[in-house]
C-alpha cells in the first residue's frame, strides 16, 4: 500500500522542525563555547576584545556548524521517530499496510537533498568564512606575517622580516621524511621596508635551515647594479618547516568546487594533498552520511515500544553516532598518513553506517 502524501508531508515537516531545533541548539551552545575558549586563551592580548573575539566565533561559525549537521540529524530523526512510535502513530501506520521504508522515506530524501545542499552551497560559504577566520587567527592571536599558497606555477610565498617583505615562488618542492625541506628553481622579489623595490633574486635551489634559506647557485640583481653570482647565499625567514608542510591553505578554507584544481596543483609542485583529498572525499560523501544517520536512528527508534527505556536507547544511538565520528577520525588520520587511500578513509565511516543502519532495519522489518 503506498503512503499518501498527508501522511509523508506530515513526517517531513516534523522530521524538519525537530532537526531545525536541535541544530539551532548545538548552534547556540558551539557559538558559546568557541567565544568564551577565544577570551580565555588570548585575553592578554590587547588585540583581542569582546567584539573581536565575538567576530572571529561567528566566522568560525559555519565551519563548526557542518562538522555538527550529521549529529543533528541523527538527534532529529531519532526524536521524530521516537514521537511517532510514543504516540502510536507508527502502529498505525504500519496496521494500514505501511511498511517502515515508506514512513523512513520523507526522512530519507530530506536528509539526502540536505547533504547535496551543504555540499554543493553551503560548503563554500562556509569555507570562505573559515579562510577569512584563518587569516585574523594568524595575525591576531599567532603574530604570523607569513602566507603561503600553491598555484599552477608552483608555490608562492609572502614572508615578512624585520619590516621587510620577499615574495618567493618555485616550481617544486621537495620534501624528505629525514626532516629537510628545499625548493627548486626560486625565484625572490624582495621589497625594502615602505621604499619599494630591493633585489630580485633567482637561485637553482633553496634549503631551508634555522631562520634562513640557503640558496644555492644564485643570481642577485639589485635595484642599481650588475647582477653578482653567489655560490652560497644566505636570507633571513620567519619560516618554519611545520609552516610550509601543514600551514598552507588548510582543507577547510577551500571549497569542494576549489579543492580538485589544489589538489592537482599541490601534487604537481611536490606537496603532499593527503589532507585534502580526505577532506574532499568526505564532503562528497555528505549527503550518504546524513543518510545513514537517518537510518541509525530509525533502527534505535522503531524498536522503542519492545525495549527496555527510551533513555537508554538514546544513549545507545548517540554513542552510535560518536562511535561513527571517531571511526571516521581515524580512517582520516590513516588516509592523511597513507596508510589508507583517501576515498577508502573519507567513504569507510559513511559505508559503516549505512550497512549497519540497513541491516538493523531489515532484521526489525522482515525478519
Amino acid at each position: 500500500m503506498a503512503m499518501s502524501f498527508t501522511l509523508s508531508r506530515y513526517i517531513g515537516r516534523m522530521f524538519l522542525v525537530r532537526f531545525g531545533i536541535v541544530m539551532g541548539g548545538l548552534l547556540f551552545l558551539l557559538f558559546i563555547g568557541d567565544f568564551v575558549e577565544t577570551l580565555r586563551q588570548y585575553a592578554s592580548r590587547e588585540i583581542i576584545t569582546a567584539t573581536s573575539a565575538f567576530g572571529l566565533s561567528l566566522l568560525k561559525l559555519p565551519n563548526l556548524a557542518e562538522k555538527a549537521l550529521p549529529l543533528a540529524v541523527l538527534i532529529g530523526a531519532m526524536w521524530t521517530f521516537s514521537t511517532l512510535n510514543r504516540q502510536k502513530e507508527l502502529v498505525v501506520t504500519r496496521a494500514s499496510g505501511v511498511s517502515a521504508w515508506q514512513f523512513l522515506a520523507p526522512a530519507v530524501v530530506i536528509a539526502l537533498v540536505a547533504g547535496v545542499f551543504v555540499t554543493m552551497f553551503y560548503n563554500p560559504i562556509s569555507s570562505m568564512m573559515f579562510s577569512r577566520y584563518s587569516q585574523l587567527e594568524a595575525q591576531w592571536l599567532r603574530g604570523q606575517t607569513s602566507q603561503i599558497s600553491v598555484s599552477s606555477e608552483g608555490l608562492w610565498l609572502i614572508q615578512s622580516f624585520n619590516g621587510n617583505r620577499s615574495i618567493l615562488t618555485a616550481l617544486r618542492i621537495n620534501d624528505s621524511d629525514s626532516g629537510s625541506l628545499s625548493l627548486e628553481d626560486v625565484t625572490i622579489v624582495s621589497f625594502q621596508g615602505s621604499s619599494g623595490f630591493d633585489s630580485h633574486i633567482y637561485a637553482e635551489s633553496a634549503g631551508l635551515g634555522d631562520g634562513v634559506w640557503t640558496l644555492t647557485n644564485a643570481w642577485i640583481t639589485p635595484e642599481l647594479g650588475e647582477p653578482l653570482f653567489r655560490e652560497a647565499f644566505i636570507l633571513p625567514t620567519t619560516l618554519t618547516r611545520d609552516q610550509i608542510r601543514e600551514s598552507f591553505a588548510p582543507p577547510e578554507t577551500l571549497s569542494v568546487w576549489e579543492l580538485p584544481q589544489f589538489i592537482a596543483q599541490a601534487e604537481e609542485a611536490g606537496l603532499s594533498a593527503a589532507r585534502h583529498k580526505v577532506h574532499w572525499y568526505s564532503l562528497l560523501a555528505t549527503p550518504f552520511l546524513f543518510l545513514a544517520m537517518v537510518l541509525i536512528a530509525a533502527s534505535f527508534s522503531l524498536r522503542t515500544a519492545r525495549l527496555t527505556g527510551f533513555v537508554g536507547l538514546t544513549a545507545a544511538a548517540a554513542g552510535t553516532g560518536f562511535l561513527l565520528f571517531f571511526i571516521a577520525d581515524v580512517t582520516a588520520a590513516m588516509g592523511q598518513t597513507g596508510v589508507l587511500p583517501a576515498p577508502l578513509a573519507a567513504w569507510a565511516p559513511t559505508i559503516v553506517a549505512l550497512l549497519f543502519g540497513t541491516t538493523v532495519l531489515l532484521h526489525l522489518e522482515d525478519g
